[in-house]
């Protein structure tokens, strides 16, 4: 591998794991409900910390509300609202 396509490798890497450290999320496992703040133009990183959070119900993660876009630290974030619905039900 050429010294820029590793460069390029990294460069990529680092920004997912950025993303990634971007996403707060608050945890009602009595409601089975999570709301996710990711990054507005990333709605898969809310959508994979809410499947986590349900896969441990045995359930599936449906998102229910999206918040406007809001700007953190020049960020645009969103919030997404999941409730855990077992398999099957939507």
């Amino acid at each position: 591998m050429s010294s820029k396509s590793l460069a390029t490798v990294l460069a990529v890497l680092l920004s997912l794991s950025f993303l990634g450290a971007c996403t707060r999320a608050e945890e009602d496992p009595e409601a089975r409900r999570i709301a996710v703040d990711h990054p507005a133009n990333q709605p898969i990183l809310g959508a994979r910390r809410a499947t986590e959070f349900c896969a441990r119900f045995g359930a599936k993660a449906v998102r229910v509300q999206e918040e406007p876009v809001t700007t953190d630290k020049m960020i645009r974030m969103r919030r997404s609202t999941y409730e855990c619905l077992p398999p099957g039900i939507q």
